[in-house]
């Protein structure tokens, strides 16, 4: 039995946060994503995402693996590893 079940508000999926990197002139912010499942509306495609905001070069955020007006239909946290161990990507 899974201890995660399938979120419908795709509203609700966590997007990530901006992080400050650095200090004074030459501190920057950069966006720190949140992997997450999701489902799209095919019914046969679940994968690894995360929100990509948008900037200079992305008119609009969009969620990774998903066409820019695709919306995944429903998400699950992504899960940790049992050891605590998560990779930064």
């Amino acid at each position: 039995m899974s201890k995660y079940e399938w979120n419908y508000n795709i509203e609700e999926a966590p997007k990530g946060e901006l992080v400050k990197y650095g200090s004074g002139k030459f501190a920057t912010m950069k966006h720190h994503p949140v992997k997450i499942i999701a489902c799209s509306k095919d019914g046969k495609t679940v994968t690894k995402t995360r929100w990509i905001p948008e900037d200079d070069d992305i008119a609009i955020g969009r969620w990774e693996f998903f066409g820019s007006k695709e919306i995944p239909i429903a998400w699950l946290p992504y899960p940790e590893h049992p050891w605590g161990a998560d990779d930064e990507t």
